[in-house]
């Protein structure tokens, strides 16, 4: 995630194990695939400026339009090429 963009940058093959939607869908519908979680999201990254470190609920859609809750774990990476992004893990609770 770019902080400076506002966007999720990368997303892995298993958005469409736990999710059902490709990579390239879950990047460019976040917001609404996150839609009932963004609240949550927004708070995770914001604790980010007083840690380096943050965790989050969210709850998510899947491609058949079900609902799952997922564990967030967001962190700062904090030097080289990549500095200053936010990495993150999701996966179901």
């Amino acid at each position: 995630y770019s902080p400076e963009e506002n966007k999720v940058l990368f997303a892995n093959n298993e958005t469409k194990t736990l999710l059902g939607w490709s990579p390239e869908k879950f990047l460019s519908d976040f917001s609404l695939i996150m839609q009932e979680g963004m609240q949550e999201w927004k708070k995770a990254l914001q604790l980010l400026s007083k840690s380096t470190e943050s965790q989050a609920r969210l709850l998510a859609k899947t491609k058949q339009g079900q609902e799952i809750i997922m564990n967030c774990h967001l962190g700062v990476i904090p030097s080289g090429l990549f500095r200053n992004t936010i990495i993150g893990v999701l996966y179901p609770a």
